[in-house]
């Protein structure tokens, strides 16, 4: 797996000075997504991985255990592996594959609605397609 140093370290050299970092938390072949409220700024209704903005001070561990928490109320068990990324409004968002401690107590206080979604039937569901693209590299991989 590339080094999440590396990962921001390619960013910055990009000329993308702000690092988001999704968690694809894959249960028994569901996704799980968040969905946005309509008055987001980005994405309005659609729905999302738990994502958090990363700062040069965490571990890739600490900002996932952050989106998690924040997006979703869930605990970080094990990172996977890197999915990809997508770039947006000058942000690059980094997605990982991860396990968590707590899959049935997911509470979104700052999204609208969660559901747990066959990954094969998540193209049905309001997504961007940037995250059409990584849900395809799911796919791929054989997830």
């Amino acid at each position: 797996m590339k080094g999440f140093s590396l990962l921001l370290s390619d960013a910055k050299k990009e000329g993308i000075s702000r690092v988001h970092v999704s968690a694809a938390v894959l249960l028994q072949k569901t996704l799980l997504l968040i969905k946005r409220p309509e008055t987001a700024a980005t994405h309005p209704g659609y729905y999302v991985f738990p994502t958090s903005e990363a700062t040069e001070a965490e571990s890739l561990n600490q900002v996932l255990q952050k989106a998690l928490v924040v997006d979703a109320g869930l605990s970080l068990k094990t990172v996977e592996k890197y999915v990809g990324h997508f770039d947006y409004e000058g942000t690059r968002q980094l997605t990982f594959l991860v396990t968590v401690t707590n899959p049935s107590e997911v509470f979104t206080q700052h999204h609208v609605a969660h559901a747990w979604v066959p990954l094969k039937e998540v193209s049905g569901y309001p997504i961007s397609d940037e995250l059409r693209h990584i849900v395809e590299l799911l796919l791929r991989d054989g997830m």
